[in-house]
């Protein structure tokens, strides 16, 4: 008789997500996600700083027409300002509420 092996499934991240699954366009995290697309960093870096999957950076992207390039990794003056502004550990209020009011996000 064939034994059957059950094949653990990978736990799906609820991260930037609300309760039924969606996007939460409104949450910091995917904020922040957008603004480092728009400053053309690369989707494993804006994964590593927000905590989300490198699909789900993909998508967030794909959603709002963000053209994504991997045309930096982080390193160099102008890269490690706006990765210190934007950190989901340092963001500040104001800052925060500066994403919000800039980041055209679909609507519901």
């Amino acid at each position: 008789m064939p034994t059957v092996t059950k094949t653990k499934q990978k736990k799906r991240s609820t991260v930037g997500l609300n309760k039924a699954g969606r996007i939460e366009w409104n949450d910091v995290i995917n904020l922040i996600c957008i603004r480092l697309a728009e400053e053309r960093f690369h989707a494993w870096l804006i994964a590593q700083e927000t905590g989300l999957s490198k699909g789900q950076v993909y998508e967030r992207c794909k959603q709002l027409g963000v053209k994504l390039r991997d045309a930096r990794n982080g390193i160099g003056e102008r890269s490690q300002l706006v990765i210190t502004t934007y950190s989901i550990n340092t963001i500040k209020p104001k800052t925060e509420k500066e994403l919000r009011r800039t980041i055209k996000t679909p609507a519901r």
